[in-house]
């Protein structure tokens, strides 16, 4: 249990500290704008209202296999999301050898069930989580452990995030257990109304 649990634990610091925390903070230069900053110029750039983007976070999906697919229009949408490019002014860092590595976040457009409203979010998969369904598709043992696996990294990841000054409220992580009959557009929403008391139901 506890090598489980440090699994979790260090999947989560890896990803937090080699990406979250470079992509959510804005460091005060023209090169490392943070996630907020970001989103009010992709509105601005687009002309887009308050309402139509309400949310200056990025909305992080951790699903109980580990998957998720390169476009999130693609995973358990209900074909009510679309992916509307990229943020502008990508945060550049250089990095393991890699000068001037770029890190983009993806903007996707969701609509509400009767699709007469919709938002935009920012939104991506956890990365972190791939490589391990990837490995659990041929090991047994560590698909047995998977589900506590992510339960720890997300629990991990939170924490964080919320002793982090420059992260806390800057990410939300959507938990999805595909055995479930979830629609992450309706989860979506379901979170906007959360930090949005007058948006409607």
């Amino acid at each position: 249990d506890n090598y489980v649990l440090g699994y979790g634990s260090a999947l989560a610091d890896t990803y937090f500290h080699g990406y979250l925390e470079i992509v959510l903070p804005d460091d005060g230069t023209k090169c490392m704008k943070g996630i907020v900053c970001r989103i009010k110029h992709y509105k601005l750039d687009w002309q887009l209202p308050d309402e139509a983007f309400p949310v200056h976070k990025l909305f992080l999906l951790v699903t109980s296999s580990g998957f998720s697919p390169p476009n999130l229009s693609e995973f358990k949408s209900d074909g009510r999301i679309e992916m509307r490019g990229c943020l502008t002014e990508e945060p550049v860092k250089d990095r393991s050898g890699v000068k001037g590595r770029i890190y983009k976040s993806t903007v996707y457009k969701v609509f509400s069930e009767d699709k007469k409203r919709h938002v935009f979010v920012v939104m991506e998969g956890a990365a972190a989580l791939r490589p391990f369904y990837e490995s659990a598709k041929s090991n047994p043992d560590l698909k047995a452990f998977f589900p506590k696996i992510v339960e720890t990294f997300i629990k991990h990841l939170q924490r964080k995030l919320d002793e982090s000054a420059e992260c806390r409220n800057k990410c939300e992580i959507i938990y999805c257990d595909e055995s479930e009959d979830f629609i992450l557009p309706d989860e979506i929403f379901k979170r906007i109304k959360k930090y949005v008391k007058t948006y409607p139901p």
